[in-house]
């Protein structure tokens, strides 16, 4: 490793090591494992850019330089700009239209789609649909342990097509049986002739994963068993975007 890959990385080191809070050089230097002495020069160097300031003697935490750059970051941006390479890699493998989406308000909000073929479906980056009635939004609301879309759970259910779920009780035995083998279908629930299959992407040690991706075919040219067939490079893709948003440890 050249001399500046490691100053990067000891930089970067004292800056994680700040970001929990207001520290002290021999607090900084002790989680870092560094030498006092290269933890000195580094935080000397972060002070004149602005990056790091000195409220305290001795005492450091994040300066202006480095609130512009957070400034410019928003999770939503990152998840798509991690997600989009894989859920068009996903497409192109498994020859099908490709979606990554979150819950927001109970509602499915697609984030990343990436087009395959002539058919078009009903979605949109950036609009949102039912989660009840969506392969995305059932493997979501089936890990909803904090209660954050418990709104979502309850009827009614509009029926938009003659497979659509229409009734708490229902949903709740789908969901359960979601948790239970990890991914989920959308049988013809929301278009007519359209069959989706979704799995989980966590982040970090969470157990209720943020977002999810998913595959969307032909009911008239795939049938359920074939789309559990797809299962692992859904499965690889979410493995993907899971360990590149878990490489800084978060």
């Amino acid at each position: 490793m050249s001399d500046s890959s490691v100053l990067a990385l000891r930089t970067l080191a004292i800056l994680e090591a700040v970001a929990a809070g207001r520290r002290s050089l021999p607090a900084i230097a002790g989680e870092t494992r560094l030498p006092s002495s290269t933890v000195h020069r580094i935080l000397l160097s972060l002070v004149g850019g602005g990056y790091l300031v000195a409220p305290a003697r001795g005492h450091y935490c994040f300066g202006p330089a480095a609130l512009r750059i957070a400034q410019g970051i928003s999770w939503r941006d990152m998840l798509i700009d991690i997600g989009r390479p894989a859920v068009a890699r996903l497409a192109r493998a498994a020859r099908a239209h490709a979606h990554m989406g979150l819950l927001e308000q109970g509602m499915v909000t697609y984030i990343v789609k990436q087009s395959y073929g002539r058919g078009a479906i009903p979605s949109v980056e950036g609009t949102q649909l039912e989660a009840y009635c969506t392969g995305i939004g059932k493997v979501l609301l089936a890990h909803d342990a904090d209660g954050s879309a418990e709104s979502a759970l309850r009827g009614p259910f509009v029926a938009l097509t003659p497979n659509t779920i229409t009734t708490e009780a229902a949903l709740a035995a789908e969901l359960a049986l979601i948790r239970e083998r990890g991914w989920a279908i959308d049988d013809e629930e929301l278009v007519p002739g359209l069959r989706c299959i979704a799995v989980p992407v966590h982040h970090g040690n969470a157990q209720q994963p943020l977002f999810a991706l998913s595959l969307s075919f032909s009911a008239a040219k795939t049938s359920i068993e074939a789309l559990q067939d797809q299962l692992p490079r859904l499965f690889a893709a979410a493995d993907e975007i899971s360990g590149q948003l878990n490489a800084g440890g978060g």
